[in-house]
């Protein structure tokens, strides 16, 4: 699964995990765009072909919304995890699962991750 990771969900361990498991991920520091608003990393992504990941959960499913309704093209697919909720192991085990579960393509998708962490 190609990703792009943003800069408030930047977890070098996370990163460095998925990575290993065979994610290709990017993320905003890597691609120049720290700081940037978040459509514009949203439309950086889009462009990527890559799934977006954040923890800002509340932002990130009203811009999926805003997509449905301007009908914009279809974003690569959006996962957000509320930060509190699962550790990183927990994130890491939950996006193995989510990419077992969904597959590599999650175009015009909002997905919640804490859906997929099994325990």
């Amino acid at each position: 699964m190609r990703l792009y990771i943003d800069e408030d969900s930047m977890s070098k361990a996370l990163v460095q995990a998925l990575r290993q498991q065979g994610f290709d991920v990017l993320t905003a520091q890597e691609a120049g765009l720290r700081g940037e608003d978040d459509k514009v990393q949203l439309a950086h992504a889009t462009r990527q072909d890559r799934v977006f990941f954040t923890y800002n959960v509340r932002d990130f499913s009203r811009l999926h919304q805003e997509y449905w309704q301007t009908g914009q093209e279809q974003h690569a697919g959006i996962i957000t995890c509320r930060q509190t909720v699962l550790s990183f192991s927990q994130q890491w085990r939950a996006m193995v699962e989510l990419r077992k579960s969904l597959g590599e393509n999650l175009r015009g998708q909002l997905v919640f991750l804490n859906q997929f962490f099994l325990g």
